[in-house]
């Protein structure tokens, strides 16, 4: 019996150093080679080259959102900003005329009331068919004006314009090259000719 167990205990023996021989020639086995010096430069290299790469696209991809960006807000600045500039501050003395209606720089059938402000017409027998018009009392000649129409009552046989005209411009605005206006159906007129927007 006690040969049998220093047998085994020799076997246990032998069997140990033969997993110890083993065991260093598989660590080399799975051990990776060491990379040279050269090899380690260029992967340094390669490292550094798409760091590089990568760091480029980021600073392009920013550069571009940032444009789009300016580009979005100039152009809703432009939507809100007025087409047109305000003309300069017109300093000349300001007449002191009362703009109205002129009852002798008009055609045959106008009446006027409320001090000018109110133009009506004669419309009995072939009147109804004359056509009649007046001018203001008071001219431009420089700068940005406008002024308001209100049309208080309409007949049947209505031509109605409204607009501005030179000195030289016939009474019957919209029907020579000296007036411009607009009519009661929304055309644009002058000299002679009537444009529509629809």
């Amino acid at each position: 019996e006690e040969e049998e167990e220093e047998e085994e205990e020799e076997e246990k023996e032998e069997e140990k150093a033969a997993e110890e021989e083993e065991k260093p020639a598989e660590e080399e086995e799975a051990k990776e080679p060491e990379e040279t010096a050269e090899e380690k430069e260029a992967r340094e290299a390669e490292e550094k080259a798409q760091k590089e790469a990568e760091e480029k696209a980021r600073k392009e991809a920013e550069a571009k959102a940032k444009a789009e960006e300016e580009e979005r807000k100039r152009l809703e600045e432009e939507k809100k900003k007025e087409p047109e500039e305000d003309d300069t501050e017109d300093k000349r003395p300001r007449t002191k005329l009362k703009p109205q209606f002129s009852d002798w720089d008009a055609t045959l059938g106008v009446v006027l009331a409320q001090d000018g402000a109110l133009v009506s017409s004669l419309r009995g027998d072939a009147l109804a068919y004359v056509i009649k018009s007046t001018r203001g009392t008071v001219g431009v000649t420089k700068g940005r004006y406008y002024f308001e129409v209100q049309l208080v009552e309409s007949y049947e046989r209505r031509v109605f314009r409204v607009g501005y005209a030179t000195t030289e411009a016939s009474l019957f605005i919209g029907e020579d090259q000296h007036s411009i206006c607009f009519d009661h159906d929304g055309g644009m007129m002058t000299g002679g000719q009537t444009t529509r927007s629809c």
